[in-house]
C-alpha cells in the first residue's frame, strides 16, 4: 500500500520525536511569509507569498562521534510554502536536502541531494543570498536564459545523485569536489552519463576577506536536447565592519546547437552564452542590517536581451528568532528579455513577465526560525 505524503511526515514528525528524547536528533525549520504589492510591467498585485528572504522549510539532521575526531552526519529538509502550506513537489518529501555523510581530520564526505559548489558561490557572496532584492538572484532561474538554470530539472541549485567531499581548511583555504550521476542513456549512446554534473569549487576566509570560485560543467538532461552547458562563478567580499561590499561574476557558457529555449522575436532558440556581474552591499544600521545590490545581465545570443537589476532591504530583528523585513526592488528588461522578480526555487514564484516590460515589487514580511 502506499503511503501518501501527509501520512509519510505524520509517522516521520513521531518517529522524530521518539528520537530526540532517546538521541541527538534536531528537528527545526524556517517559517517566512509577508506582502507584495508587485507591479509586473503591466498591473499590480497585491500578494501574499511565501519565502521573500529565506526559503520556507523544515527539516531533521543529527550526528554520531565514532572516535578520533571522525562522526556520521545527516540532514533531510524539505519546502514549505507558507501561503499555501503545500510543498514544492508532490513526489519529492525532501526536496531541499538528502544526504548522510562522514567527516573528520580528512575533511567530509557526503552522498545524496545536496547543493553544488556553483550555487554555493552565488548565494554566499551575495549579501542577499540569492532571495529578494538579489539582482543576482533575478537573473539566476528565468528558464533557459539563467546563470544556474537550463531549463526545469536541469537547473543547478543542487542535485540527486551527488557525491561531495570538502577538503580539510589549508591556510584558509578549502576545495570542494562535487559529482552528481544522472543515470540517463541518450539517443546516441547507451552508456547512463546523461544528466552527469561535475563541479569543483573554491573557498578562502582570511579575517574580513571572503574569497569563492567555481567550475561547474553539466551535461544537460531534460532540457530539448543533449549537450554540455558550462559555468563559471567568482565572488568576493571584505567586511570593513561598517560596510561589507561585494562582487559577483558568473558566466554561462550554453550549447550553441542546443534547441529548444524560449527566447522571444527573431533570435535562434539555442542555450545561451551568458555573462552576469552583481555589485552588493550591506551596512549596519540601528540594530538591523541594510542590504542593496546592482547587477547587469549580458545576453550574448540574444539581440536586445540584456538586463539590469537592483534592489534595496532592511532586516530588522525583533528577537533571536523572529526578523522583520522590508524591501523594494526592480528589473529593467531590453526588448527581447522577460526577467522577473521572485524570492528564488523555494519562494512563491513571480508574477509572469512579457518581452520588454520592467517589474517593480515593494515587499515586508517576517522570517521565524525554530
Amino acid at each position: 500500500m502506499r503511503m501518501n505524503q501527509t501520512a509519510l511526515f505524520a509517522s516521520l514528525l513521531l518517529g522524530a520525536s521518539g528520537c530526540v528524547l532517546a538521541g541527538p536528533v534536531t528537528v527545526y525549520g524556517t517559517v517566512d511569509t509577508g506582502m507584495e504589492v508587485y507591479y509586473n510591467g503591466d498591473k499590480t498585485n497585491v500578494r501574499v507569498s511565501s519565502g521573500l528572504r529565506e526559503g520556507s522549510n523544515f527539516g531533521f539532521m543529527g550526528s554520531e562521534l565514532l572516535g578520533n575526531g571522525t562522526e556520521v552526519f545527516y540532514k533531510l529538509e524539505s519546502t514549505i510554502f507558507v501561503d499555501t502550506g503545500s510543498m514544492a513537489a508532490d513526489n519529492r518529501l525532501f526536496d531541499r536536502e538528502a544526504l548522510v555523510g562522514i567527516r573528520g581530520n580528512y575533511g567530509s564526505l557526503s552522498l545524496g541531494r545536496q547543493y553544488t559548489p556553483h550555487f554555493l558561490t552565488m548565494a554566499m557572496i551575495d549579501p542577499a543570498g540569492l532571495t529578494m532584492s538579489s539582482a543576482a538572484n533575478y537573473f539566476a532561474c528565468p528558464q533557459f536564459e539563467g546563470t544556474i538554470n537550463g531549463y526545469t530539472a536541469d537547473e543547478t541549485t543542487r542535485f540527486s545523485n551527488s557525491i561531495s567531499y570538502d577538503s580539510p581548511s589549508f591556510g584558509g583555504l578549502t576545495i570542494q569536489l562535487y559529482a552528481a550521476l544522472g543515470e540517463q542513456t541518450s539517443a546516441n549512446s547507451n552508456s547512463p552519463t546523461r544528466g552527469n554534473v561535475y563541479n569543483i569549487g573554491f573557498r578562502y576566509q582570511s579575517g574580513p576577506l571572503s574569497v569563492m570560485a567555481s567550475y561547474l560543467h553539466q551535461n544537460t538532461a531534460i532540457s530539448g536536447y543533449a549537450d554540455w552547458d558550462s559555468y563559471w562563478a567568482f565572488g568576493a567580499a571584505y567586511d570593513f565592519e561598517v560596510i561589507k561590499p561585494s562582487i559577483l561574476y558568473v558566466h554561462r557558457e550554453g550549447s550553441d546547437e542546443a534547441v529548444g529555449s524560449n527566447l522571444g522575436g527573431t533570435n535562434t532558440a539555442k542555450s545561451p552564452d551568458l555573462d552576469m556581474v552583481q555589485l552588493g552591499a550591506s551596512a549596519p544600521i540601528g540594530p538591523g542590517k541594510f542590504i542593496a545590490t546592482v547587477g547587469y545581465l549580458k545576453n550574448h545570443s540574444a539581440e536586445d536581451g540584456d538586463a539590469w537589476a537592483w534592489g534595496v532591504r532592511y532586516d530588522y530583528p525583533m528577537s533571536k528568532k523572529l526578523t522583520l523585513y522590508t524591501g523594494l526592488t526592480g528589473i529593467q528588461n531590453d526588448d527581447d528579455a522577460q526577467y522577473s522578480i521572485g524570492g528564488g526555487g523555494s519562494s512563491s514564484p513571480g508574477e509572469p513577465v512579457a518581452f520588454g516590460d520592467d517589474p517593480m515589487v515593494y515587499y515586508a514580511g517576517m522570517t521565524y526560525h525554530f
